[in-house]
C-alpha cells in the first residue's frame, strides 16, 4: 500500500537498489507472486534492480537456489558501492559548499562499538571510545554484543569489538552469547567482505590457555567470514593493569580511522547533483548560526539547574538558544531546531518527572514514522540514582527513542548517579558536549550576537506578560506540569515526637475544598519561601534597598548579563527586590556560575585566586556542594566581592518545590489533607512550614495559607480489589502514605460493618470476623529509635491493630532490646525476616502487593535483599531467579517503592 500510494514523487526511490526473493505459492487472483508486484512498484518509483528477482515454491529450495541467489545479490550490491566510491571527490572545500561531488564520499563513517562485559570494564572502554568517535565527527553507536542485529551490524563501515573472557564454556560473557551463535553458523566466506573490524581482547594471564580466548576467537572468525581487520588485535592483561595497553591501542585505532575516514565538512549539507548549483557569490557564505533548544525534565531542580548552566554557556558563546521544560516541547516548536539538548532526571521507579510526562506520551506513540526527526541532532544527559532498580530510565528511554525516530546522536549519553555525586559525570559531559558543538556547528558573527540578545530581550518581554497572568510564583511553576494547584489553609498541627528525639516530626493538616479528591498514596508539592532573616542579611551585604522595584531586563538600558535567565520565567512583574529574594530565588549555591561572578567582581586579587582555584578542584567542589553553602556564607567569606544585585539574581537557581506523601484519605476525612515531615537543621521547606504552623497558632483572625500542588501522576496506589493482601514497609516518616492507606481501609471496613450490623460503629469498636474475612491481610512494618521518643502515629497504629484494620503491626526499635534480647536493636528488615514464610506465602500464592517507603541508602536496599532471600528460600530458587521475580512484580505494579536519598 505504501509503494502504491499516488502521493510519491516518481523518483522517490532513485537512490535505492533492490532485489527480491519470493517464497511460497503465487496469489490465487493472479499468476504473479507478491514479490513481483513489489519489484514492479519499486522500479516505477526510480529504484535500480541490483540482481534479477526469483521465486521459490517452498523452503526446501533455500539451500540450492535461494542461498546462491543471496550471495549474488550481496556481490551485486558491493559492486554498486564500489562504483559509487569511484566517483570523483571534490578537491577543494569550496566545492563542498557549492554542492559538487558525490554525496557518498562526504558522509562520516558509520562506526559501531560492541562490547561483551561482565565486570563493566569492557562496557566502560567501549563507551569511552564511542564518545571520542562522536567528538571527532564520526557517526558512532554503542551497544552490548547481543544487540548486534538491532544495531545494523552488517551495514556498518567499521565495527570495533571490546570483549572480555569469562568462565563460560566458550569463554564469552553472557551478553555476547547471541552474537557467538550467529558468527558460529555456516555462513558464506564472503559474508563480511564489506566490513572493516577490530577487536580488543581483555583477559587475565593467570588463567593460562583461556587468556583472552573470547577476543581471539571473535577476531579469527570475523576474518574467516571475509571481514577486513583495519587495526591489529589488541591484547590486554588485567594483571598488569588496563590503562596503558588500552590507551596505546586506542591511539592506534583512531590514527587508522583518521587515515581511512571520508572527508567530512561540518556545515551545510551537500546538494544532490540533480539540483541546480547556487551562484558562486552565495556558495561559500558562512552557515547561519545554529539554533539550539535545551529541554529539561526535573523533579527536584537538579536537571533544570544543569540545563540553565548549558543554556547560559551556549548563549555567551553566541549561539541562539532557548530553554524550557520537556512538556513545552510543542510550544517551543522543537522540531524546527537542528540541535536539541535534553537533560532529564528519573523519578521513583523509572518514572518521568512531572514536567516531562507529556513529552514521554508523545515519543512512546507507536505510529510515528521512522524519519519523524530526520535532520535533527540531539544529546541526552540522564540523571538517576542507583538506589533505584531502573537507573536513569527516563534519559535512556529518550535517548533510544529519538534515535529510533530518525534523529542523529551528536554526543554520547551521560548517566549521572546522584548516589555517587552528579558532578563527576555532569561536568565532563557538559565540557565534551560544548567542545563537540563548537567543532560541528557554526557560530553567529559578532554583529549578529547583539541582534540575538535583542531578540531574546523581546522574547522575555512576551514571557513577562504571560507570567503576569499567573497569580503566584507557585502557580507559574506548577503550570509546567499536569498537576492540580490547590489553595489550602492551616487547620491544625501537632508534634509527633518528644523533646528527646533526634529530630522533630510535625503532623500538619490543612483545610482544602471538600470536592478535592485524591487516591491514598498520592503526594503533594510545596514551594517554600526564604526566611525574612536571610533575605534582610543578604540585602544588607549587597547594600540594596529591598523596597526598590526589580525591573524586567528589557526595561533597563544595560546591566543585564543573562537576559534569558530562568529566574525571569518565575517572576510576576512588578516585584520588589525583597520579594525576588523571598519567593523566587534559591539562596544556596548549586553551580559554578555564581563563583565565576564572585571571582570577576573580587577587588582583592588573593580572594579572586582562592575562588578560581577552589572551583577547579573537583573533590573540594563536590564537598562544597554537599555542605549546602549559602550565598550569604560566600559573601561573608569574600568581603571584597560585591557583584551587582541583578548579576547575582540572574545566576541563582529558582526555588524548587518539595514533595510530601499525603497521610490522609479524602473519603474518610473530606476537606482535610495531612502530611508528616521531619524538621531538618537548615532545611528550607521544613523550617518554613514549622514557622507557618507557629504563625497559625498565634493568629486566630487571619488564616495562614499554603499553596500546594496535588500530583496526579504519582504511582503509589492501593490494589483495586480490597481482598488483595498488602505488605506495608515504612520506617520513620516513610509511614506517612500508609496512614492514608489505613484510613481508607478502615473507612471501607466501617461501611461494610455498618451494613452487616445495621448500626453505627463507635470509634474503638472492633470489626466482626465476617467483615475481616472479606478484606485481605494488611501487615505494617514500622521502625523508629525508641518507643517513647519517635514512635510516630502510635495511637492511630495501635487502634488499627486492635480494631482489625491491620492484620499485624510489626514495630522495630533500633535503640531498644528486641524481643528481650539486646544486640543493638532491630530494624524493619529484621522483622521481615522474622515472619519470612508467611510473607512469602502471601506474595507467591495470594498475589500480595508490597509497598516500601523511606530512606533509599540503607533501608530500601536491605529490604530488597531480605525480600529476595525470603522468596529464594521459600521456592528454593537461585538468587537471580528471586531477583528477577521481584523485578517482574515491580513491572506489574505489585512491588512499589517511594524512596529518597
Amino acid at each position: 500500500r505504501l509503494l502504491a500510494s499516488p502521493s510519491h514523487d516518481p523518483d522517490v526511490l532513485s537512490d535505492t537498489t533492490y532485489s527480491s526473493l519470493g517464497i511460497g505459492p503465487t496469489s490465487k487472483k493472479s499468476d504473479l507472486h507478491s514479490s513481483n508486484r513489489i519489484c514492479e512498484l519499486s522500479k516505477q518509483l526510480g529504484a535500480t534492480c541490483a540482481y534479477p528477482s526469483i521465486c521459490i515454491a517452498s523452503l526446501s529450495q533455500l539451500p540450492k537456489i535461494a542461498l546462491p541467489w543471496n550471495r549474488c545479490v550481496i556481490g551485486s550490491i558491493s559492486q554498486v558501492d564500489r562504483i559509487a566510491e569511484a566517483q570523483p571527490t571534490p578537491a577543494e572545500p569550496s566545492e563542498v559548499c557549492s554542492g559538487l561531488g558525490a554525496t557518498q564520499t562526504l558522509r562520516p563513517p558509520k562506526i559501531l562499538f560492541l562490547y561483551g562485559s561482565v565486570t563493566g570494564n569492557g562496557e566502560a572502554i567501549a563507551r569511552d571510545l564511542h564518545r571520542e568517535a562522536l567528538e571527532k565527527g564520526m557517526h558512532s553507536r554503542v551497544a552490548a554484543l547481543r544487540h548486534f542485529e538491532k544495531m545494523k551490524f552488517l551495514s556498518s563501515d567499521f565495527v570495533v569489538i571490546v570483549c572480555c573472557t569469562t568462565a563460560t564454556p566458550n569463554g564469552f560473557p553472557e551478553n555476547s552469547q547471541r552474537f557467538v551463535r550467529y558468527i558460529s553458523k555456516d555462513h558464506p566466506n564472503d559474508l563480511l567482505k564489506r566490513l572493516k573490524y577490530s577487536v580488543l581482547a581483555l583477559g587475565n594471564s593467570k588463567y593460562g590457555a583461556s587468556f583472552c580466548a573470547a577476543g581471539k576467537l571473535a577476531d579469527g572468525r570475523l576474518e574467516q567470514l571475509g571481514g577486513k581487520r583495519f587495526c591489529d588485535l589488541g591484547i590486554v592483561d588485567d594483571i598488569h593493569g588496563l590503562e596503558e595497553p588500552v590507551e596505546a591501542w586506542r591511539q592506534t585505532l583512531f590514527e587508522t580511522l583518521g587515515q581511512s575516514q571520508p572527508c567530512v565538512q561540518p556545515g551545510p549539507s551537500v546538494l544532490p547533483c540533480s539540483q541546480s548549483l547556487p551562484s558562486p557569490s552565495l556558495a561559500c557564505e558562512p552557515a547561519p548560526p545554529t539554533r539550539i533548544l535545551i529541554l529539561f525534565g526535573s523533579q527536584t531542580g537538579n536537571a533544570e539547574t544543569i540545563a540553565d548552566m548549558i543554556h547560559e554557556r551556549l548563549t555567551s558563546d553566541g549561539y541562539p538558544t532557548n530553554v524550557g521544560p520537556l512538556n513545552n516541547f510543542d510550544k517551543l516548536k522543537w522540531r524546527e531546531y537542528p540541535l536539541v539538548v535534553i537533560v532529564t532526571s528519573t523519578h521513583g521507579e523509572g518514572d518521568f518527572p512531572d514536567n516531562a510526562t507529556l513529552f514521554h506520551r508523545f515519543i512512546r506513540q507507536k505510529g510515528h514514522p521512522e524519519d519523524l526527526l530526520e535532520g535533527m541532532c540531539y544529546a541526552v544527559l540522564a540523571l538517576g540514582d542507583t538506589n533505584y532498580s531502573r537507573f536513569c530510565n527516563a534519559g535512556r528511554t529518550v535517548d533510544r527513542r529519538l534515535e529510533e525516530l530518525g534523529a542523529r546522536r551528536l554526543f554520547a549519553r551521560g548517566d549521572a548517579d546522584d548516589a555517587m555525586g552528579l558532578e563527576g559525570v555532569v561536568e565532563p559531559w557538559k565540557d565534551g558536549l560544548l567542545k563537540t558543538i563548537a567543532q560541528q556547528f557554526s557560530l553567529a558573527k559578532e554583529e549578529e550576537i547583539s541582534g540575538l540578545v535583542l531578540e531574546k530581550q523581546l522574547d522575555n518581554s512576551v514571557r513577562s506578560n504571560s507570567v503576569s497572568s499567573a497569580s503566584t510564583a507557585m502557580e507559574k511553576l506548577l503550570s509546567e506540569t499536569d498537576g492540580v494547584v490547590v489553595r489550602s489553609k492551616v487547620h491544625e498541627w501537632r508534634v509527633l515526637t518528644t523533646e528527646m528525639a533526634s529530630a522533630e516530626v510535625i503532623h500538619l493538616t490543612v483545610a482544602v475544598d471538600e470536592g478535592l479528591k485524591w487516591t491514598p498514596g498520592a503526594a503533594i508539592s510545596i514551594l517554600p519561601s526564604n526566611s525574612e532573616e536571610n533575605v534582610r542579611r543578604l540585602l544588607e551585604l549587597l547594600n540594596v534597598n529591598g523596597s526598590d522595584l526589580f525591573l524586567p531586563p528589557e526595561a533597563i538600558a544595560s546591566g543585564s548579563i543573562f537576559p534569558t535567565s530562568p529566574i525571569y520565567s518565575r517572576i510576576k512583574f512588578p516585584i520588589t527586590n525583597y520579594d525576588v529574594l523571598t519567593h523566587v530565588a534559591a539562596l544556596r549555591v548549586y553551580g559554578k556560575s555564581i563563583m565565576n561572578i564572585l571571582q570577576v567582581n573580587a577587588k582583592n586579587p588573593a580572594e579572586a585566586s582562592i575562588i578560581k582555584a577552589f572551583t577547579q578542584q573537583n573533590q573540594e567542589w563536590k564537598k562544597f556542594l554537599d555542605e549546602h553553602i549559602s550565598l550569604i556564607s560566600l559573601l561573608e567569606r569574600f568581603p571584597s566581592s560585591r557583584p551587582p544585585f541583578r548579576h547575582l539574581i540572574e545566576h541563582l537557581t529558582p526555588l524548587q518545590p518539595r514533595f510530601y506523601s499525603i497521610a490522609s484519605s479524602c473519603e474518610a476525612h473530606p476537606g482535610k489533607l495531612s502530611i508528616a515531615y521531619k524538621v531538618k537543621d537548615g532545611g528550607l521547606c521544613t523550617s518554613w512550614l514549622r514557622s507557618l504552623c507557629r504563625q497559625a497558632s498565634g493568629s486566630q483572625q487571619t488564616p495562614v495559607e499554603i499553596p500546594l500542588q496535588l500530583r496526579v501522576t504519582h504511582e503509589f496506589k492501593m490494589p483495586a480489589d480490597p481482598s488483595t493482601p498488602m505488605i506495608l514497609i515504612g520506617p520513620g516518616t516513610g509511614v506517612s502514605p500508609f496512614i492514608g492507606f489505613l484510613q481508607q481501609r478502615e473507612y471501607q471496613m466501617k461501611l461494610m460493618a455498618e451494613e452487616v450490623l445495621q448500626r453505627k460503629l463507635a470509634e474503638h469498636d472492633e470489626f466482626p470476623d465476617e467483615v475481616r474475612r472479606r478484606f485481605g491481610e494488611v501487615h505494617l512494618f514500622f521502625g523508629c529509635r525508641t518507643s517513647d521518643t519517635d514512635y510516630l502515629f502510635r495511637n492511630e497504629l495501635e487502634r488499627y491493630n486492635t480494631n482489625g484494620t491491620l492484620t499485624a503491626l510489626h514495630v522495630a526499635f533500633s535503640q531498644e532490646p528486641s524481643d528481650g534480647l539486646w544486640y543493638g536493636g532491630s530494624y524493619v528488615q529484621d522483622k521481615l525476616q522474622g515472619c519470612a514464610t508467611h510473607l512469602a506465602n502471601l506474595i507467591l500464592n495470594h498475589n500480595a502487593y508490597v509497598f516500601v517507603c523511606g530512606d533509599a541508602e540503607s533501608m530500601a536496599k536491605d529490604v530488597q535483599r531480605v525480600l529476595t532471600d525470603v522468596i529464594e528460600e521459600y521456592r528454593l530458587w537461585t538468587t537471580k531467579e528471586a531477583a528477577d521475580y521481584l523485578e517482574r512484580l515491580a513491572e506489574e505494579g505489585r512491588y512499589q517503592r517511594d524512596i529518597w536519598s
